[in-house]
């Protein structure tokens, strides 16, 4: 998706924050951190996967995660994309955010495939 799709997919949500999060993440302790509080009230499944570039693990598996956008993080960069983050949370915390990030190509992180309604 685009940075505009990932765009209307979060103002659907509310925007911006906890809430969101809360709605995309996956509900349980087996892909998030213990106190994981996601409800996948979205239906989107997000697991916590974890940034990984140049042999190293950015973030720890299930604390967050990260999906591309086919949009380059400024106009004419040819070397990043945009990326949106949901973090996990911890403590009184844990509900996570969602945020909005640039990011190397050479960094892995997930993708999500749409489905065109063409």
């Amino acid at each position: 998706p685009s940075g505009g799709d990932w765009e209307t997919l979060i103002s659907h949500l509310g925007g911006y924050g906890n809430e969101p999060a809360t709605q995309l993440k996956e509900r349980g302790d087996v892909h998030w951190n213990y106190d994981n509080t996601g409800t996948n009230s979205s239906g989107f499944t997000a697991i916590g996967a974890g940034p990984y570039r140049d042999g190293e693990i950015l973030t720890p598996l299930r604390k967050s995660c990260y999906y591309w956008t086919s949009s380059p993080a400024y106009i004419g960069d040819n070397n990043s994309n945009k990326t949106f983050g949901i973090d996990a949370g911890f403590g009184t915390l844990s509900y996570g955010s969602l945020d909005s990030a640039t990011g190397p190509k050479t960094t892995a992180i997930s993708v999500r495939c749409i489905k065109s309604q063409k």
